[in-house]
């Protein structure tokens, strides 16, 4: 039949379900149960696990390739990658050719996560109660850090033999494949879209053959260098979702589809037998061959790493086998399993019956538990029979134990995950107010197209055209997420700072080592100190708006009696009042007159004293105020040079402008600091630090409509958030923290998660739910009190917790009794000085009293719910 010969009411094929597919997992699922019956013992004898019964598999299946071809069923869990991703990848294939909107990159994440995680949390408590609880067994934190956030399991353990609680998570590697599958499918999919407009369904085609050479050939680099291969590590798509994706791109291929539809029924089921072989028949092919390199020069050498360094060689050998092995295999078998359907009729094998149905709707939640519950009755069914029927009765009990189990985790915690996802990404009113008519997708829906919001016929009233600058502004007003992430980074610095001190005042160092609370866990404690290059972003970006906005001619330049009163009612009461305070409890120390001017000066960095040590970290204040001053003179000579040169010429001179700011002032912080001044706390050289703020803010007022219209804008503003992020996790592993290079840095994660934010707000879409809630906004109006005054308390608490048996235990006692009283002490400098200095500021009367006024902006109609400071102010 051809396309004009086709119903118009015909369901187009990359919205017609697959009828057997979740028979398919339920048949894999249990495929793979059966495949683990063999295998865990030896899975958690390697763990360090005692008590078990000690069956020797390798005697009992004929040597090893007999126990990898009883394993073989367990590559099956290849043919769940390859369906996750053909499911997911139809709606952006769609969408690249123009047949359907692009999915939500908000609502792909928020259902994706809330498909994955919640079952594999609920696990991974159930074991930490099992082992660590109630057997009393040991809880590395950092590891089990890693493992609570996916990045880390039992496997990566097996090689040292010692017990470890994340042993029964052995087989959820495949729960952190799928995740990283998932952050990067959307980046595919935009990758798919520009080559499906561009190039039509030969773009797409290219580009995954592209990406899935480059993938292969660093999965088959990594054999060369990683030192373990019989892990997957990340490459730049994981291979295993190849065979899913390159089906995807068939369907979607209507010459193609229909030719696998014109194939006989029979020919195409034995295909599929011998794709099922090709990847079950990897795992004893690919162990033969390790067997023939690892013996090849006689029996193992006696020396453990001589033997270990050519079971390595032996294994990479068996992978170049393994995987296109497994590739095809696992592309051949989906593929002939829709095409059978694409012939009429039933699915094969009666995939499509209630039994196979059921067992697969619960798949997921089995395969989490099925290995815990082996491991949980290995010690109790037939521990004495070390033959086969050891194996057989433990593969009863546990199959009872394990569906049992998993319908319990089914229909009480992935149900609900699933339906709070469809609530929390269901059908929303425009972002632009108006309410989507019948029929018509609304913006954030998952039909809708998922990029920015675009106002149409439908989500906005027919009689009044929407004037899209006017309402960008109006969007813009208030930067919603401003007060929440300075609340967050609040109680961030405050908790870097008081487990610095702990460590400093335990081992007697004056500069804390992180370390000491574990590499891992240490490094993310020393990445708390962002918080503050995060204070420095949202300080450029808000304050340049305006003057970004004169200088393209958008706006009034603010006036400068304006300007100084605020930035002085805004920085300047609360410091010289904590200032006052640590002068009357703790006396000038020695020092002079002038050390004494410099700390009410904003120059304490300039005379490094004694008196300093409870406000040391008002040099942030310092780097502040020389933003302000620079701010002005910056945003004249910019705006001089593009009306004296319009175009790109004055543009390009006034971006060479602000290089050169940055550029000197690193210069400046290199070279010719006083030596107890670190390069970070330079008012000069942290100059650096506002640039990607400010750079943010004219791409705003240059870009904004253009922004708010781009599909891509909610993925690529979440995605530059979550790299700012890494890269203050990871910076401490980088360079030195307070160096020079630390500058660059701190100056680009913050830049990169300011700009996440503001390009999240750019499309209408409401602020993430942790930047909407209220404790965090009440602690980020208050934050600059709260930080002030936190040094006080610190210093005064010094001595609180050092007898505690622990660094840790001395840790978590300062800072529980610490914060709290910060954060009081905060909120009564708030009240008595900051906020009447910003009434004094903006002329208001009375000063005290009368109830507190939301500050920072102007009468708006949006809820008075966001307090950052507008721009000027």
């Amino acid at each position: 039949m051809s396309d004009a010969a086709q119903p118009a009411t015909e369901v187009p094929a990359w919205k017609r379900p697959w009828l057997g597919g979740d028979g398919a997992r339920g048949l894999g699922a249990l495929m793979v149960f059966m495949a683990h019956i063999a295998f865990a013992e030896g899975t958690y004898a390697g763990l360090g696990w005692t008590d078990l019964p000690g069956r020797d598999a390798n005697a009992i299946f004929g040597g090893p390739v007999g126990l990898h071809a009883v394993f073989s069923p367990a590559r099956l869990v290849n043919l769940f990658f390859a369906f996750s991703a053909y499911l997911l990848a139809r709606p952006f294939i769609a969408a690249a050719l123009g047949r359907g909107h692009r999915p939500g990159t908000r609502n792909f994440f928020i259902r994706r996560a809330l498909r994955l995680m919640p079952g594999y949390w609920v696990l991974c408590g159930l074991v930490v109660l099992w082992l660590v609880v109630l057997k009393g067994g040991s809880f590395d934190v950092t590891q089990s850090i890693k493992t609570f956030l996916v990045l880390d399991g039992g496997l990566t353990h097996a090689s040292s033999g010692t017990f470890s609680w994340m042993a029964p998570l052995a087989v959820t590697w495949t729960v952190r494949v799928e995740a990283l599958g998932y952050l990067l499918l959307p980046l595919l999919g935009w990758i798919w879209l520009q080559c499906g407009r561009r190039w039509g369904m030969r773009g797409l085609v290219w580009s995954l053959v592209v990406i899935t050479v480059l993938t292969i050939f660093l999965r088959f680099h990594n054999l060369a260098a990683f030192p373990y291969p019989l892990l997957d590590g990340p490459a730049v798509m994981q291979w295993l979702f190849v065979p899913g994706l390159a089906v995807a791109l068939i369907e979607a291929h209507d010459p193609w589809q229909r030719w696998w539809a014109r194939r006989r029924r029979l020919p195409t089921l034995w295909l599929a037998i011998v794709g099922f072989l090709l990847l079950i028949g990897s795992e004893p092919a690919s162990q033969a061959i390790i067997q023939e390199v690892a013996t090849q020069d006689g029996p193992l050498p006696a020396d453990p790493q001589a033997a270990f360094a050519v079971i390595v060689d032996a294994t990479r050998a068996g992978t170049w086998l393994a995987v296109p092995m497994q590739v095809l295999g696992a592309g051949l078998l989906l593929l002939c399993l829709l095409a059978v359907e694409w012939q009429g009729g039933r699915p094969p094998w009666r995939l499509d019956g209630p039994v196979m149905r059921w067992v697969g709707l619960r798949s997921y939640s089995f395969y989490l538990v099925h290995f815990p519950v082996l491991g949980l009755l290995l010690p109790h069914v037939a521990a004495g029979e070390k033959g086969l029927l050891g194996y057989a009765a433990l593969g009863a009990a546990s199959l009872v134990v394990s569906l049992t189990a998993a319908a319990v985790l089914y229909r009480f915690v992935e149900q609900p995950g699933i339906a709070l996802a469809q609530r929390l990404t269901g059908r929303k009113p425009g972002p632009l107010g108006g309410a989507p008519s019948p029929g018509a997708p609304a913006s954030g829906s998952p039909d809708a197209a998922g990029g920015p919001a675009s106002v149409t016929a439908a989500s906005a009233p027919e009689e009044a055209p929407v004037d899209e600058a006017r309402e960008l502004r109006r969007r813009m007003r208030v930067f919603e997420a401003g007060d929440a992430v300075r609340g967050w980074g609040l109680l961030l610095v405050i908790t870097w700072h008081l487990a610095g001190f702990a460590v400093a005042l335990r081992f007697g160092t004056p500069v804390p080592d992180f370390a000491h609370y574990g590499r891992s866990v240490g490094a993310g404690i020393e990445a708390f100190q962002a918080s503050v290059w995060l204070f420095f972003g949202l300080s450029a970006y808000l304050l340049a708006r305006p003057f970004a906005a004169a200088a393209f001619g958008l706006g009034r330049r603010p006036p400068m009696k304006r300007y100084v009163a605020h930035r002085v009612g805004r920085v300047g009461p609360a410091l010289w009042a904590v200032i006052t305070i640590c002068l009357l409890l703790y006396g000038t120390a020695g020092a002079s007159f002038g050390e004494v001017t410099a700390m009410y000066g904003f120059a304490q960095v300039w005379a490094p004293a004694a008196v300093n040590a409870p406000v040391g970290h008002a040099w942030s204040i310092d780097v502040e105020v020389a933003y302000y001053l620079v701010l002005p003179i910056a945003g004249l000579g910019c705006a001089w040079l593009m009306r004296r040169w319009p175009g790109r010429v004055g543009g390009g001179l006034a971006i060479a402008v602000i290089v050169a700011i940055g550029a000197l002032g690193l210069t400046f912080a290199a070279t010719w600091l006083p030596s107890e001044t670190p390069p970070m706390h330079s008012p000069i050289g942290a100059i650096v630090a506002f640039i990607p703020g400010v750079a943010v803010a004219i791409a705003e007022v240059r870009w904004g409509i253009l922004l708010s219209r781009w599909p891509a804008a909610r993925g690529v503003g979440a995605v530059l958030a979550i790299a700012g992020v890494v890269v203050f996790y990871k910076m401490s592993s980088w360079t030195t923290i307070g160096s020079t290079e630390a500058i660059a840095y701190n100056a680009v994660a913050a830049g990169l998660i300011v700009a996440g934010l503001v390009l999240w707000q750019l499309t209408g879409s409401a602020t993430w739910a942790p930047l909407r809630w209220s404790v965090p906004r009440w602690l980020g109006e208050r934050s600059y009190s709260i930080f002030m005054g936190h040094g006080i308390i610190a210093y005064e608490l010094r001595d609180v917790g050092t007898d505690a048996g622990s660094l840790w235990g001395h840790f978590l006692l300062y800072e529980a009794i610490a914060l709290p009283l910060s954060i009081a002490f905060g909120a009564i400098l708030f009240q008595l000085f900051e906020l009447p200095a910003m009434r004094w500021s903006r002329g208001e009367r009375p000063l005290w009293g009368g109830g507190h006024e939301v500050t920072g902006f102007e009468a708006d109609a949006r809820p008075r719910t966001a307090t950052a400071p507008a721009p000027g102010d």
